[in-house]
């Protein structure tokens, strides 16, 4: 290397740097968007500031900011009184800065003060933004528009489990001094914060899907800072709770915090023990106009039965005499009918004596005749039976000759030495063939 190239390390240029920003010492008023925020536990406030592109899809710009701790517990009483909001990620804020840099972490800005009504502007623009949108695309009014049925027991809720909010609603609908019985079913979701809208929005889908089962839903939460609500003031959850098939109640806040959703809902109510008692006064006029038609139908059907009276009276004795000679005739024809049925019956119960007197005699003498032949077919029997006793054949000097207890029919079939028994009418003999 010919040449002696002067250089100077990297901590005397960042030295340099330091010196030539502090020197200028200049304040700028800056606006940006908080993508992170940090309180440290001695009380210093860190920040990171961003710039978006105009059609809001990527960072142009970012930038760490820290607020020291006296300046930061000024500016944090100050802001959240002017706006009812802390800082908080998203939101747009303007800023008076000093420009620092420090020789390792580099370029940072130290915060100075802070204008609240910038950041009141940015809100109110975007929830002027949402309205616009929301009544250019025409559903502005739709939730409104459903029908609110008249007796409102299944309800579906939209809340976080743990909230002490969502405990006074269902204590006050569920133990309610009428006993109306209410049908209640959370669904949970993230009431506050960056993530709320998906949250809620995914928990009105599942209402949705089980749409039948419900007659309104709700979405509630306890009060909160400003920011805390503005979730509420975005178009997609506003546009959701507008286009939902079954009315939907709001108790999102306090009475001073009126968001997009709470515009768009079929009714806004300040608090979620206010949309208890919203529907239990609904169930109370549906009862209350019940109690009234029974009353007035009671009323009625009483007019009308005295109403008639009279004319009930009248008929029966229009009735009367007619009845009268109906019955004097319907008489004369039963004691008519009686006398022929009588007559009938005698006449038939004569001939049914004789045809049975006939039977009597008949029957008789056909037994008779049955016996007297039944009889003599025994006494041949009797003759047959005694001219067939082996007794008897041996009294009249016939005899039975036996071999092996087997009568014996023909010579042929002895052998010699076969015994033999011979059976008298007085007794038997032995003997042996030769």
């Amino acid at each position: 290397m010919s040449e002696k190239i002067s250089a100077i390390s990297l901590y005397e240029l960042n030295s340099g740097i330091k010196e030539f920003i502090n020197q200028a010492s200049i304040d700028y008023w800056v606006t940006g968007e908080i993508s992170e925020v940090k309180v440290s536990a001695g009380g210093h406030c860190y920040l990171e500031l961003i710039e978006k592109s105009a059609d809001g899809t990527h960072v142009i710009a970012r930038q760490q900011a820290v607020i020291w701790a006296a300046t930061y517990k000024l500016i944090k009483s100050y802001f959240e009184s002017e706006t009812g909001s802390c800082l908080s990620v998203g939101m747009r804020i303007l800023v008076r800065v000093t420009v620092t840099f420090h020789e390792v972490y580099g370029i940072s800005l130290t915060v100075r003060d802070i204008e609240p009504s910038y950041t009141m502007g940015e809100m109110e623009l975007q929830r002027r933004a949402t309205i616009r949108r929301l009544e250019e695309d025409g559903i502005f009014d739709m939730n409104k528009e459903c029908r609110m049925p008249k007796a409102p027991l299944r309800v579906a809720i939209i809340s976080s489990a743990t909230a002490a909010g969502y405990g006074d609603f269902v204590d006050q609908l569920l133990k309610n001094r009428f006993r109306f019985r209410f049908e209640c079913k959370l669904f949970p979701a993230i009431m506050q914060g960056v993530n709320a809208s998906k949250s809620i929005i995914s928990a009105l889908e599942s209402v949705n899907d089980g749409i039948e089962d419900f007659d309104l839903a709700v979405i509630i939460r306890g009060g909160g800072g400003r920011s805390d609500l503005m979730c509420y003031d975005e178009y997609d959850l506003a546009a959701n709770i507008a286009q939902f098939p079954i009315p939907v109640l709001t108790g999102i806040g306090h009475d001073r915090d009126e968001s997009v959703a709470d515009m768009v809902a079929y009714k806004r109510l300040k608090t979620p023990t206010a949309v208890a008692e919203y529907l239990i006064g609904l169930m109370l006029e549906t009862y209350s106009e019940l109690e009234e038609c029974r009353m007035t139908l009671g009323d009625t059907l009483a007019r009308i039965t005295e109403n008639n009276k009279s004319e009930l009276k009248n008929m029966v004795m229009s009735l009367a005499p007619f009845v009268e000679k109906m019955l004097v005739q319907q008489q004369a024809e039963l004691m008519k009918l009686k006398v022929g049925f009588i007559s009938a019956f005698s006449s038939r119960q004569s001939a049914e004596r004789q045809r049975l007197y006939g039977i009597g005699t008949n029957l008789k003498y056909g037994c008779l005749t049955r016996i007297g032949d039944y009889a003599r077919e025994l006494n041949e029997i009797r003759c047959e039976i005694r001219l067939n006793n082996p007794q008897e054949m041996l009294d009249r000097g016939y005899t039975i000759t036996t071999h092996n207890n087997k009568k014996i029919v023909g010579a042929a079939s002895l052998s010699s030495g076969d015994e033999l028994v011979t059976y008298f009418s007085d007794g038997s003999v032995k003997s042996v063939v030769e």
